[in-house]
C-alpha cells in the first residue's frame, strides 16, 4: 500500500549545477519517483559559497516546482555540502583509554584542519579498531560556510534534514553494500578533484585538489589562444583525449598528470597502511564525461577505469548526473549508512562562543557542547516546559481529589 511509501529527497548543488532526485522506498525496492536538473549562472555560487541568494532561492524554487514527472516538496531533504568547502582527514590513534578518544580527536582536528578553533566544525567516523587502537575518518567545515548554509535554507523554507558528504554520497550511489576490495573514486568536479579510496571498512583515503573541468577548460583555452571560455569548453568535449599530440588533448593532459600523480601517492598510502592495492578505478562528476577519458586512466594508472553508474536504474546519461543526489537521498532510507559522519541542523550563528563541533558516536550526531550554554541557549524552550508541565500537574491533582475514593472489597 501507498500509505507505506518512505520518501527521501536528495539535493546536490555545485557551481555550475543543480540535481535534485526523490526516491521511494516500497518494501526492500527503491525507484526514483521525481527528478530536476539545471544549469547555474555563474556569480550565483563559486568555490561552494553562496554569492547571490535571491537568486539562488529563486531556481531552487523553480526547480523542485517543475521536477518531472511530478514536482518535489522541499522538506526532509539531505543535502551535500560543496566539496570545496569540506576537509578531510584519515588518520590513526595509538594506544589510548577509550574515555579519552574524543579529547584525541578533537586535538587532531584543531592540529591538522586549518581552521581557527573558533570557527571549526568536524564529525568522524571510526574506521577500525584493533585493541586500544583505532583509525578515524574526520570531516571538518567552517562553522561560518556552514551556518551561511543552513541559514539560507531556512529563509528559503527549505526544510534539510542532514548536511551531508559528497564523497560518502557518491559511494552509497554507486554501490550497495560495502565492497570488500579496494575501489579508489575519482571525482572530476568543475573547480575540485576528490580522491577517495574504500574498502571493506569504509573510507580509508580522502584528499581534495583545488583543479578541475574549469582548470581544463582554461588550459585549452591558452592552447588554442582563444579567449571565449565557452569556445574553449564547446572544444573540450568535442575532442577530449580523443586526438593524442594534438593541442587540445596536450592541453587536458597537462591537469590530468596532476590527478595521476595525486593517485599514485593515494595508492601508496593505502598500501602502506593495509598492504593492499586498488583494484578497480570509478569516475564520476561532470568532467568525467570526456570521451577516452577511462582509457587515459587506465594506461597510466595501470588499473581497470570506468564511468560510475548508480545503483538505482537510471538512463546511462542521467545516472552519472543525478549520482550524488541519488546517494544523499540514499542516507534517509537505507540505515545501514548511518554511521557515516554527517552534519545536522539546529546549530545556531549566535548561540555558543566556543568552539562547535558535530561528532557521530553510534550513528548518532551528538554536540558536545557545555551544559551552562545549552541551558542558555534554550532558556525560553525550558520556561515554557516546565510551565507547562506545572500545569498538567495542578489539573491532574485537581482532577483526582475530586473523584470519589473506592476501596475494593
Amino acid at each position: 500500500m501507498k500509505i507505506f511509501n518512505k520518501k527521501a529527497i536528495g539535493l546536490d548543488i555545485a557551481d555550475h549545477t543543480i540535481e535534485v532526485v526523490e526516491l521511494t522506498k516500497e518494501g526492500t525496492k527503491i525507484n526514483v519517483t521525481s527528478t530536476g536538473r539545471t544549469q547555474l549562472a555563474p556569480g550565483v555560487v563559486e568555490r561552494g559559497e553562496i554569492k547571490n541568494a535571491d537568486r539562488l532561492t529563486e531556481v531552487l524554487k523553480s526547480l523542485f516546482e517543475n521536477a518531472q514527472p511530478q514536482p518535489i516538496k522541499p522538506a526532509g531533504v539531505i543535502f551535500g555540502l560543496p566539496g570545496s568547502l569540506v576537509y578531510t582527514h584519515v588518520f590513526s590513534i595509538g594506544p589510548h583509554e577509550k574515555e579519552k578518544r574524543l579529547g584525541l580527536i578533537s586535538e587532531e582536528a584543531q592540529s591538522h584542519i586549518p581552521l581557527p578553533s573558533d570557527d571549526l566544525i568536524y564529525s568522524y567516523q571510526i574506521i577500525s579498531e584493533n585493541g586500544d587502537k583505532a583509525e578515524i575518518f574526520l570531516v571538518a567545515i567552517s562553522r561560518k560556510a556552514f551556518v551561511t548554509w543552513q541559514d539560507f535554507f531556512r529563509t528559503a523554507n527549505i526544510k534539510i534534514d542532514a548536511f551531508d558528504i559528497e564523497a560518502l554520497a557518491i559511494y552509497r550511489g554507486i554501490f550497495s553494500k560495502q565492497v570488500k576490495l579496494p575501489v579508489c573514486i575519482i571525482d572530476l568536479g568543475s573547480v575540485t578533484t576528490n580522491i577517495n579510496i574504500f574498502d571493506e571498512a569504509g573510507i580509508r583515503y580522502s584528499h581534495t585538489l583545488n583543479i578541475g573541468g574549469d582548470a581544463m577548460t582554461a588550459e585549452v583555452a591558452r592552447a588554442l589562444s582563444v579567449k571565449d571560455l565557452n569556445k574553449a569548453e564547446e572544444e573540450k568535449r568535442k575532442e577530449g583525449l580523443t586526438k593524442p599530440g594534438e593541442k587540445v588533448c596536450n592541453a587536458l593532459v597537462k591537469v590530468l598528470e596532476i590527478i595521476v600523480m595525486e593517485s599514485n601517492t593515494a595508492f601508496s598510502y593505502l598500501k602502506s597502511q593495509t598492504e593492499s592495492s586498488v583494484k578497480e578505478l570509478i569516475l564520476v562528476g561532470g568532467s568525467s564525461l570526456l570521451s577516452g577519458l577511462p582509457e587515459y586512466f587506465n594506461v597510466n594508472l595501470n588499473i581497470p577505469a570506468r564511468l560510475g553508474k548508480p545503483v538505482i536504474i537510471m538512463s546511462e546519461d542521467d545516472g552519472l548526473l543525478y549520482l550524488e543526489s541519488i546517494g544523499l537521498a540514499l542516507r534517509n532510507l537505507e540505515s545501514r549508512w548511518n554511521d557515516q559522519p554527517t552534519f545536522s541542523l539546529g546549530f545556531s550563528s549566535t548561540s555558543r562562543a566556543e568552539p562547535l563541533t558535530s561528532v557521530v558516536q553510534d550513528g548518532k550526531v551528538r554536540p558536545p557542547f557545555k551544559v551552562q550554554n545549552w541551558i542558555k541557549t534554550y532558556r525560553k524552550e525550558i520556561v515554557l516546559t516546565a510551565l507547562l508541565l506545572v500545569i498538567t500537574l495542578i489539573l491532574s491533582v485537581s482532577f483526582w481529589y475530586d473523584k470519589p475514593i473506592i476501596y475494593e472489597q
